[in-house]
């Protein structure tokens, strides 16, 4: 059967030794809505964001672990109508945003330039990015990047 919510609760599990749990949190900028985080290499943590509406935007930020704060931003990246998206770090070293209508892809070195934008109706796949191209007869075959 499957649940909305853990079978015990939600509890974390945690142990107490005397210590205690701290947690962070900050606002979104832009009166946008944070996503997804993605943890790349150690210490490499990216924060997908995005506004609402028919004209929705996303971009991306490198945040601080631990202060949470932003290191870098990417420029907004054209999404369309809102659809839940997601942020994928890639083997080639790409990082992977799909949102709305589009995917976009980025360096971490590069994140404020996107390197390619394709308008497409998006899903990700364990392990894969699938899309179908939008405004083109390719017939009922899917691509994957």
């Amino acid at each position: 059967m499957r649940r909305q919510e853990p079978a015990d609760g939600g509890q974390l599990g945690l142990r107490s030794s005397g210590g205690s749990l701290r947690a962070t949190h900050r606002p979104v900028s832009n009166a946008g809505v944070g996503t997804m985080v993605v943890l790349r290499a150690p210490g490499e943590v990216y924060l997908l964001c995005h506004t609402g509406g028919h004209n929705a935007v996303s971009w991306v930020e490198q945040i601080d672990p631990v202060s949470l704060r932003t290191i870098r931003r990417s420029p907004s990246l054209e999404g369309g109508p809102t659809w839940p998206g997601g942020l994928a770090c890639h083997a080639n070293g790409s990082l992977y945003v799909v949102f709305g209508r589009h995917a976009h892809r980025s360096t971490p070195q590069k994140i404020a330039r996107p390197a390619f934008s394709l308008k497409i109706a998006a899903f990700c796949m364990p392990g894969r990015l699938a899309f179908a191209a939008l405004g083109i007869t390719i017939g009922r075959r899917r691509g994957v990047l």
